[in-house]
């Protein structure tokens, strides 16, 4: 047992992830190893004299809740923050279980820093949460088509563009494909084909698709491929903005301006003058 139990601290004392060796009955450090010395700023001589709940910034009743779970039983990945020394805080994953050291049941901790993780999900849910917005004032929706499954996801706003709720349509490419007026067709696939092929340096395209309603509502569609490392496409992802506003507002310009110029050819001889003022 003795041999087993060198073994054992050999392996703690050697090993490059931050250790703790915990007394789960009052808290308080036993063993640390030199990654954990560096980690956290203390030296060896005062982690020893410290309890946990002077690094695990947790409420004392979590922290004592969660000894007395892991001293029975093997616990993965336990989110907590930590202070070092220098009054910095992290964000960390404890893994921890029990270990039967000089005859008592104590508590090894493996503990792993995720601060940057933390903050690159922090700053990947605001990132999302402001294309949300940009996407709603926009009259935008996501579309994001897997390649090898042929299955799209539809968020609820590419949806309500035409009519669904969020809980309706499938997810296949079909119901995408088969939306399409028959006029723009060609002009679809052209525009994928170019991308694809590399043709055309980006995926943009206006068209129309069937609203629920039977008529056509115009949409301009941007979109990015991603390759794999052998270059294959697998995954093109985009958003379709409804345009059907503008595309009427033009219509109507260009409306005006025919019937403007039709009355000009019909009385070729009658000159128009404008005024400054009106």
């Amino acid at each position: 047992m003795q041999g087993i139990e060198n073994g054992y601290r050999q392996i703690f004392q050697g090993s490059p992830a931050v250790m703790l060796i915990i007394d789960p009955a009052a808290g308080n450090i036993l063993g640390a190893n030199q990654a954990a010395v560096d980690y956290y700023g203390y030296t060896l001589e005062e982690l020893h004299s410290m309890a946990i709940c002077k690094i695990n910034i947790a409420p004392i009743a979590e922290i004592k809740e969660c000894m007395a779970k892991v001293s029975r039983d093997y616990c993965k990945a336990i989110a907590f923050r930590h202070k070092l020394k220098d009054g910095s805080i992290r964000d960390v994953e404890v893994y921890s279980g029990p270990v039967r050291l000089g005859g008592r049941v104590l508590l090894h901790s493996i503990i792993i820093d995720v601060t940057a993780q933390k903050r690159a999900e922090a700053d990947l849910r605001k990132s999302n949460e402001q294309l949300s917005l940009v996407v709603q004032g926009a009259k935008a929706g996501i579309w994001d088509w897997d390649m090898q499954t042929q299955r799209v996801f539809h968020d609820k706003q590419w949806k309500a563009i035409l009519g669904y709720g969020e809980d309706e349509l499938s997810g296949d490419i079909d119901l995408w494909t088969s939306r399409w007026h028959p006029e723009d067709a060609d002009r679809i696939k052209r525009a994928m084909e170019d991308y694809l092929t590399g043709k055309s340096e980006k995926y943009e395209v206006e068209y129309r698709l069937r609203h629920r309603d039977g008529a056509y509502r115009w949409i301009l569609t941007y979109g990015k491929i991603s390759r794999d490392q052998a270059g294959r496409p697998i995954r093109w992802t985009g958003i379709n903005i409804d345009i059907t506003n503008n595309k009427r507002t033009e219509e109507l310009y260009q409306e005006s301006e025919k019937r403007l110029r039709d009355f000009a050819e019909a009385v070729p001889d009658t000159s128009f003058i404008i005024a400054e003022d009106g």
